[in-house]
């Protein structure tokens, strides 16, 4: 989780931290507390097969598709280092599907 959080801070720089300054003056005008994080935030949730990892930052509305895909790929190099490669394995979903009804030879009598 610290390898996603540090690669995600490192790719959006202070960005993050100006858009979130932003967002806590117009939550303080409104009057509603609050706090609102200045850096990225990674959780964890299980899943029937693996653990999803997301990151939760804040970007400008007009950069986030490319800021999500600059920590994507960013993530993956990361975890192409040597230092990460044994540690830290990507998954995909998958699904198994098993035919238990036995096959009959051709030419068999039922």
């Amino acid at each position: 989780m610290q390898v996603f959080k540090n690669t995600a801070r490192r790719v959006l720089g202070p960005q993050m931290q100006n858009v979130a300054e932003e967002y806590q003056a117009i939550l303080s005008r409104e009057n509603l507390e609050f706090e609102v994080q200045e850096e990225p935030q990674v959780y964890a949730s299980p899943t029937p097969s693996w653990i999803d990892l997301t990151i939760r930052y804040l970007a400008p509305v007009r950069q986030r598709r490319r800021s999500s895909t600059e920590i994507f790929v960013a993530i993956q190099l990361e975890m192409d280092k040597p230092e990460h490669k044994s540690k830290i394995i990507s998954s995909y979903p998958t699904q198994i599907i098993m035919n238990r009804t036995p096959r009959l030879p051709p030419n068999s009598a039922n």
